[in-house]
Parts: C-alpha cells; sequence; structure tokens
C-alpha cells in the first residue's frame, strides 16, 4: 500500500501492508505474473456498470465467477450483465473491471473486489466527489 508505514501490518498476517501475500491480486487487481499473466485460475469479482432509464439511475453491480482467468471471468459477468439488463429493463455499459480474489473458494470476511483510485482530492472532497453526493439508493445503518 503506498504510503504504508514500516510497521504498518495487516490483521491476518504478520507482513507488513505494504509487503502483500506472494499470491496476492496486483494493485491493478490482476492474479499474480505466473508464465503469461492473466491466465490464473481462481476466483473473480467482476464490476459492472448498467443505467436505468426511470428515474436516471446508475449500479455498479460486483458478481463473484469462478473462471480460468481473468478474460474468461470477463466474458462470463458480460454475458451475465447483459442478461440482466434485459431482464430488469436496463443497460449494460459495457464496461466490466475484474480484481482475481485467489485460487482458493472465497469464505466470509474474503475481499471480492477493489479499484484504487490516484487523486489529489483531500478525503472529505473525494468522498462526496465519489461516494456521498447525495443521490446514492443506498441502506445506512446506525
Amino acid at each position: 500500500m503506498e504510503g504504508a508505514t514500516d510497521d504498518a501490518v495487516d490483521a491476518t498476517d504478520d507482513r507488513p501492508v505494504d509487503d502483500p501475500a506472494p499470491d496476492a491480486p496486483g494493485p491493478d487487481g490482476t492474479p499474480p505474473a505466473a508464465d503469461g499473466g492473466d491466465e490464473t485460475a481462481g476466483w473473480y469479482g467482476v464490476r459492472c456498470v448498467f443505467r436505468w432509464t426511470r428515474p436516471s439511475t446508475y449500479e455498479e453491480r460486483v458478481t463473484l465467477w469462478e473462471a480460468e482467468s481473468l478474460d474468461d471471468a470477463i466474458a462470463k459477468a458480460e454475458s451475465e450483465a447483459q442478461r440482466y439488463a434485459s431482464r430488469l429493463n436496463s443497460e449494460f455499459l459495457d464496461i466490466a473491471q475484474a480484481y482475481w480474489i485467489g485460487a482458493d473458494r472465497p469464505s466470509a470476511g474474503s475481499e471480492v473486489f477493489s479499484l484504487m483510485r490516484d487523486s489529489t482530492l483531500d478525503a472529505d472532497d473525494y468522498l462526496d466527489a465519489f461516494y456521498d453526493t447525495g443521490r446514492e439508493r443506498q441502506r445506512t445503518s446506525d
């Protein structure tokens, strides 16, 4: 993790946060390099984006896939996204972003998607711009 201090540690093991597990996804969510890069079988989280017309709403949806490669996971997710959009009268916007979860079946607490975005905004402005615009349809907890 960029900017992590030397003494920062991941709660799941004793490795510093900036020294990820050998089989951890890269910073772009791709599998660890292995004789050709993205041909790693395992589990993937894939985020697809949809547009609803009434009311004008955008939806980000993450689905879980067991696949032979990153390309295979994206193909499976795009196929399902087309069916989802058709069934619910929305439009799939032809964007699918995949994140390699790992070779083992995910369990409770597994990270299923991560996206890192560089920004010069301070934390409050960043959250307001991308996550808390006031127009989200979400349930909040007390």
